[in-house]
Formats: C-alpha cells, structure tokens, sequence
C-alpha cells in the first residue's frame, strides 16, 4: 500500500507542475501497482485502504479525463499548424 500512496502523490504532483510526460508514465506504474496489489491482498483490505484506494480511483478518472482533453487540443493545434504551413507553401507557390 506505501507504493501505491508514493506513486499517487508523485502523480499528483506531476500533474500540478504540468508535466504530462512525467504523470502518464506514473499513472502507468501507479497501475501496474494496484493490479499487484489486488492480485495479492483482494481480501484483506482494510476501511482506511478502502477509503485511500478510492480516492486514487476518483483521482485518476478525473485525471484520465483532463489529459484526455488536453491532448485533443494539442493535436487540433497541431492539425491547424500543419494546414497554415500547407497554405503558405501553396500560396508562396503562386
């Protein structure tokens, strides 16, 4: 339980600093933990683990989502980009 509370405050703190690359590679090892976890302890999860696991559940639902958008704003600026480099290469063409 200690590693997967490490891992969810180094998360969190990735995020907060806006370091995506960071975040996503620990939410993978945060994973990668509770799947251990579970795999191992499934019945003997105390109230307070129960309580903590489920605010990392909510935390990354929320998480998943933002990243989510965030990444499909990069890619319609990205696309933009791409289509104004397209035209002014045709334009300087004429």
């Amino acid at each position: 339980m200690e590693k997967i509370l490490k891992s969810y405050q180094v998360c969190q703190a990735a995020i907060k600093e806006e370091d995506f690359a960071k975040a996503v590679s620990e939410m993978a090892i945060l994973d990668k933990t509770l799947r251990e976890f579970f795999s191992t302890n499934s019945e003997t999860i105390s109230k307070e683990q129960f309580n903590s696991l489920q605010e990392i559940h909510q935390f990354l639902e929320a998480q998943t989502i933002a990243l989510q958008q965030v990444k499909s704003e990069v890619e319609q600026e990205l696309n933009a980009f791409s289509k104004g480099k397209q035209m002014k290469k045709a334009y300087n063409q004429v």
